[in-house]
């Protein structure tokens, strides 16, 4: 079953935060063990239903280690961007939101342990 990781940003709109997510994608693939693709549809913006698909991510083929390694990218993510937020929904529907302070020194730990409980539901 596929996971979804949505991403927002206040300070982010439109084609800033679709280049933000493609980038997020290509750094998942390449440090992870976890596919990151973007979904179909998520053409030119103006484009029908284009914007519904903005700033998502579909995480396929993952394992026991792929929390932390995600939890891994996001931190480096959230250090230039603190206004960043990720929702990562499972299939069932039921989201776990992640901000720059869940990913702070003294937090990082208890966030990764979420993070892999709460996929390891999905």
């Amino acid at each position: 079953m596929d996971t979804t990781l949505i991403l927002g940003a206040g300070d982010l709109e439109g084609q800033e935060l679709q280049a933000l997510t493609r980038e997020l994608a290509a750094n998942l693939n390449r440090e992870t063990d976890a596919r990151a693709i973007l979904p179909e549809g998520t053409g030119p913006l103006g484009a029908r239903g284009a914007a519904a698909l903005v700033g998502q991510i579909v995480l396929t083929v993952m394992s026991t280690g792929t929390a932390a390694a995600l939890l891994g990218v996001l931190k480096a993510f959230f250090e230039r961007r603190p206004s960043l937020r990720v929702a990562i929904r499972r299939p069932d529907g039921s989201e776990l939101e992640i901000t720059a302070s869940g990913l702070e020194r003294q937090r990082l730990d208890q966030t990764v342990v979420m993070a892999r409980e709460f996929l390891q539901g999905a």
